[in-house]
């Protein structure tokens, strides 16, 4: 993300001269992003699945390990998402701003 906005300093620094604004800049740049964490995040939560699947047949079937990830597990996901879009697009935002 460093290296990307480094690379694109004076791209950044020719839009706000031409009169965009850095919030807006900020959020084209953070846009490009959302798909490569949304894989990250359904990839990770499928390799968390797989790993419960296999951890479960492996247990007795008195133990009652569901072979399915808890909604809960999901939810940290989410949060975990949307926490680091947040963040990702506040470090965006103050390195346009120092352009």
């Amino acid at each position: 993300l460093q290296l990307m906005i480094a690379r694109s300093k004076n791209n950044l620094q020719l839009l706000m001269t031409l009169g965009y604004s850095p919030n807006w800049l900020s959020k084209q740049v953070a846009r490009q992003w959302i798909p490569v964490y949304t894989v990250i995040f359904i990839a990770a939560l499928i390799l968390v699945q797989i790993g419960q699947t296999i951890f479960s047949s492996f247990l007795s079937d008195a133990s009652h390990v569901s072979p399915v990830i808890s909604i809960w597990v999901i939810i940290l996901a989410v949060v975990l998402f949307t926490g680091s879009l947040l963040l990702n697009f506040r470090f965006i935002k103050k390195a346009v701003l120092k352009i």
